[in-house]
C-alpha cells in the first residue's frame, strides 16, 4: 500500500500501518510506499509530522485500510531438497511474475527474479512457499514442509557456503543462551531517580563448549575472533553472529569454549519493496 497526508511546515515524518512502523523519516514527502507485503486483512494506519525546530504533530486520527490479494493467473510448484548442510527450494512457475518471494514459517527469507533459492539459514523443521509478485498482487504456491536434520555441530565461516564441524564435546553438550535488554535511563527535574526506557532490542549471544581434536581446529576459532561466524546446532538452533568471547585449555585434551553474539545478516531480507 501507499499512503499520503497533508500537511504543513514539514521537514520530518513517521508512519504507521498494522505493526508496520517506518521509523522517524526526514524529508517533505507527503506519500509513503509501505516497504512489505500484506496478507488480506483490515489495517491501520496513522500518520504524524515534525516542523523543521523539532516539534511533533499529534498522530493523525486512525484510518483503516483493506487489503486484498488478487490473485495473477497460472500456479506455482515448490519442491525442497537438502543441499550440504542447506535446503534448496526449485520451483516452476506459469506466472509471469515480476519477481518471487520467498517464505520460512512464514517470514520472508529472499527476494529473486529466478526460481531457485538456498537457504542458508535453515535448520530443524520447517514449511516454506513462494509467492510470485505481479504489480502488487501474487499467486502463491504450494507449502512445502522440509525438516533438515544434523548429526553434528556446525560452524560456517562464509555465511553458510561451507562448514567445519564441532564434533566433540569434553562433557554432555552445554549450550545456553543469554539475552539482554537494551534500556536506558532518562532523568527528569524534580525527580531523584530515573525513569527506565525500554527500547525493544534485545541481544543475544549462544555459549558453546567443543573438545578439538586438533590445534588447526582450536587455531581457527582463535582466528575468528571479533569475525562473522554462522553456528548451526544439532537441535534446531541457528546464530549468526561475532565470537566475542574464546577461552580454552591446552591439556591433554584441548577444550574450548566461546559465545557468539547475534547480529544483523549482511543481505538479510527484511522487508519487500
Amino acid at each position: 500500500p501507499t499512503v499520503a497526508w497533508q500537511s504543513t511546515a514539514q521537514a520530518a515524518y513517521q508512519v504507521r500501518f498494522g505493526e508496520f512502523d517506518s521509523g522517524v523519516i526526514a524529508g517533505r514527502e507527503t506519500a509513503y510506499r509501505i516497504p512489505r507485503i500484506f496478507d488480506d486483512g483490515n489495517y491501520m494506519f496513522s500518520v504524524r509530522t515534525a516542523s523543521s525546530d523539532g516539534e511533533w504533530s499529534e498522530w493523525t486520527d486512525e484510518v483503516y485500510v483493506a487489503i486484498k490479494n488478487t490473485p495473477p493467473l497460472g500456479e506455482v510448484i515448490l519442491s525442497a531438497e537438502r543441499f550440504d548442510a542447506n535446503v534448496k527450494l526449485s520451483w516452476t512457475s506459469t506466472v509471469s511474475a515480476d519477481n518471487y518471494a520467498v517464505y520460512r514459517d512464514g517470514e520472508l527469507i529472499d527476494v529473486t527474479t529466478g526460481t531457485t533459492c538456498i537457504d542458508r539459514y535453515s535448520n530443524g523443521k520447517s514449511v516454506y512457499y513462494v509467492r510470485a509478485m505481479v504489480s502488487g498482487n501474487y499467486a502463491e504456491s504450494n507449502h512445502v514442509t522440509y525438516t533438515l536434520k544434523l548429526r553434528y555441530d556446525l560452524i560456517s565461516d562464509d555465511g553458510g557456503y561451507s562448514y567445519k564441524v564441532l564434533k566433540y564435546t569434553p562433557s554432555p553438550k552445554m549450550q545456553s543462551d543469554s539475552y539482554t535488554d537494551d534500556i536506558t535511563y532518562q532523568y527528569y527535574s524534580g525527580r531523584e531517580k530515573p525513569i527506565a526506557i525500554l527500547s525493544g532490542r534485545t541481544e543475544r549471544s549462544k555459549h558453546f563448549m567443543y573438545a578439538a581434536k586438533s590445534r588447526e581446529e582450536l587455531l581457527f576459532l582463535k582466528r575468528m575472533r571479533g569475525k562473522p561466524v554462522l553456528v548451526k546446532n544439532s537441535r534446531g538452533c541457528v546464530i549468526n553472529g561475532i565470537i566475542n568471547e574464546l577461552q580454552y585449555s591446552e591439556a591433554f585434551v584441548v577444550t574450548v569454549s566461546f559465545a557468539v553474539r547475534e547480529i544483523y545478516r549482511e543481505g538479510e531480507v527484511v522487508d519487500y519493496v
